[in-house]
């Protein structure tokens, strides 16, 4: 058997299936490499590229920062009210009149020293001496005008001490239940020795101008002597001095002269009577008067019944004076939250409840005081009457009504906050979409700020940077 001979066609065929098959697989590499790209072609596209960055809008609450300004609470000024002692004896508390807690107004009685009231008049200023009838001057016009506040009184404020204030000051004691002042015995006795020379003048007009047989009233038996009123009648005697002389003149009997005489000398003793009644009249001692103001005052503590004011120091009562208030003094850089008229709130630093009140008064720029007082703006907060809630000398925290630690509202990131001048706002998106909204920004803190617009909703995207 011999071997037959190699076909010379197969192995052309393998070398051409071989080639035919290496083509394939070079155009399939060629065309997947030229689909995918490497990652430095893909960091150079991805360095051209403006992907959109957005942020979702949410609530946050911010610190805020409370303009702040720290003082005193002050419930009044206190004082003590020292009796001016007697002439002679001991001063001594018999009555008391107003009690520990209570109001003392003016028109009122404190308490009796030795028998005699303590009486509260509204003056501006304390009584510097006795008051009588007949005085004059700006003491006399400051206790007409305390009398007419207290309705006491409706003459004139002329400060001239008439009738009509001495029966204003007997209407103040009296409404209080009170004996009034009583006139010095000099002036009563001048007031007695007055009348006696009018009733003697006026016996001897009687005998000089009767007829002659008839009978006079006997000496014993005075005429009848009309006092004097507010209005200025006069004090005469029965029939009037004028009226004796025209009878006298009518009967021819010669006498008129004599009727002349005697009526000049009724007039003068009618004018000492006059004078001498005014004299008389109520006065007003100034160890009765004590000055507190038109609201009153309140009444700390009494001294009992019984005790023995020794001393020229040894009070009688302690009053507070004055309402309630808080001083305080402000920085610089909080000065324009605290106006005059402005609301604050007024928090004890030691705890309690807040109290409400006004700024009455804020003072000029004060330097640093000596004991490390910053430099700024004394203000007064004035208080509703009966507020209560601060104790006198009590340490507070002052500041602007509604003010908190704390805000909330809608947060966004500050690098989402355009600007266009002085316009703010912000770009939300929606989608595909964009829209521009202005806003209102108040605060920043930690990254974020606290916007607010009609056109913003918790929730919204806005747009950082790049484009949707």
């Amino acid at each position: 058997m011999t071997d037959s001979p190699p076909r010379p066609g197969r192995p052309k065929r393998f070398l051409v299936g071989w080639v035919a098959t290496s083509c394939v697989i070079g155009l399939v590499a060629f065309v997947v490499g030229g689909l995918m790209r490497s990652p430095w072609e893909g960091a150079v596209l991805n360095s051209s590229a403006d992907p959109a960055v957005t942020a979702q809008v949410s609530t946050r609450e911010f610190s805020d920062t409370v303009a702040t300004a720290t003082g005193t609470a002050s419930a009044g000024v206190t004082a003590d009210v020292v009796p001016i002692p007697p002439a002679s004896g001991r001063a001594v508390v018999t009555a008391v009149h107003a009690s520990a807690g209570s109001v003392l107004r003016p028109g009122h009685a404190l308490a009796d020293i030795s028998g005699r009231p303590l009486v509260a008049l509204a003056l501006p200023f304390d009584l510097y001496r006795d008051l009588a009838p007949g005085d004059s001057g700006p003491d006399v016009e400051a206790l007409q005008q305390a009398l007419a506040d207290a309705g006491l009184s409706t003459g004139a404020v002329d400060g001239t001490f008439g009738p009509r204030t001495s029966a204003a000051i007997r209407a103040l004691y009296a409404q209080s239940a009170l004996a009034s002042p009583e006139p010095s015995t000099d002036s009563r006795a001048a007031l007695d020795s007055a009348l006696t020379d009018l009733r003697d003048a006026s016996l001897r007009t009687s005998h000089e101008q009767a007829p002659p047989g008839l009978s006079t009233a006997s000496d014993d038996a005075a005429p009848a002597v009309t006092p004097d009123l507010d209005d200025g009648s006069d004090v005469s005697a029965p029939g009037g001095a004028d009226e004796g002389a025209e009878q006298s003149a009518g009967t021819g009997s010669g006498t008129g002269g004599a009727a002349t005489d005697t009526s000049a000398e009724l007039a003068e003793r009618q004018r000492v009577v006059d004078e001498a009644r005014l004299a008389a009249d109520t006065p007003l001692p100034m160890a009765e008067i004590i000055r507190v103001p038109a609201p009153g005052v309140d009444v700390l503590e009494v001294a009992p019944v019984g005790t023995s004011l020794t001393g020229e120091e040894t009070p009688v009562a302690t009053l507070r004076l004055g309402s309630l208030s808080a001083t305080a003094r402000v920085g610089v850089d909080d000065a324009e939250a605290f106006l005059v008229d402005a609301a604050v709130t007024v928090t004890p630093t030691t705890g309690g409840p807040d109290v409400g009140g006004v700024i009455s008064t804020v003072g000029d720029f004060q330097g640093a005081g000596d004991e490390g007082q910053l430099p700024g703006f004394d203000l007064t907060v004035a208080f509703p009457p009966d507020t209560t809630g601060l104790d006198d000398g009590a340490a507070v925290l002052v500041r602007p009504a509604g003010a908190t630690a704390t805000r909330a509202g809608l947060a966004v990131p500050l690098v989402a906050v355009r600007t266009d001048g002085a316009q703010a706002y912000l770009v939300v998106v929606t989608g595909d979409t964009t829209r521009s909204i202005d806003i209102t920004m108040h605060m920043s803190s930690d990254g974020f700020a606290l916007v607010s617009s009609d056109d913003l909703h918790d929730g919204d995207s806005v747009l950082i940077s790049g484009a949707p």
